[in-house]
This record gives C-alpha cells, sequence and structure tokens, in this order.
C-alpha cells in the first residue's frame, strides 16, 4: 500500500491560502463544529481496526481530539482541576 507523503495534511486539504479545516470552522457556529470535530473522531476510531494501515487512522482521530481540546479551551477556558495531566497541544501536521 503506497503512503501519501502526509497523510494527515494532504495537499488537496488546501486551496491557496485556505485549509479546508478553517473553511468548514468558518460556516458553522461553535457548538456545531465542536460537533463535526467528535463526529469525526467517532469516523476514525470507529473504522481504524477495519483499515490496511490502522495507525494512519488512529493518527487522524488523535488530530481531531487535540482540535476539540483546543477549541473547546479557546471557547471555554480551562478549569484545572478537571486536568490529570499536562494539556495536551494540538499536533502540526504541516
Amino acid at each position: 500500500m503506497k503512503r501519501m507523503s502526509d497523510p494527515f495534511n494532504p495537499t488537496h486539504y488546501k486551496e491557496g491560502d485556505i485549509e479546508c479545516i478553517d473553511a468548514i470552522k468558518s460556516s458553522m457556529e461553535p457548538t456545531n463544529f465542536h460537533a463535526y470535530l467528535k463526529g469525526s473522531i467517532i469516523k476514525y476510531l470507529w473504522r481504524y481496526d477495519k483499515k490496511n494501515d490502522p495507525d494512519i487512522c488512529l493518527g487522524k482521530a488523535q488530530w481531531f481530539m487535540n482540535k476539540l481540546v483546543e477549541e473547546h479551551l479557546n471557547e471555554f477556558g480551562s478549569n484545572s482541576e478537571y486536568w490529570t495531566e499536562e494539556k495536551p497541544s494540538p499536533t502540526n501536521f504541516e
């Protein structure tokens, strides 16, 4: 199976200077964007063990989870008593 050079952020996810995820976010209210991210996490977790390369699906699920955490913290802030480990930071796949 031939791998893409960057399975998490391939060039077809960008048009000019616009990333697809940013266009999606711009088209939605924050609550809807959070639901989109949650759905994407579920999708990749649901199918990872049915794929030839499950680590790609798991990596994508993690990318969407990091994005959801980032968006949640930006929207609502953080209550440190709920964080038991170091807060995750979004992974940059660019």
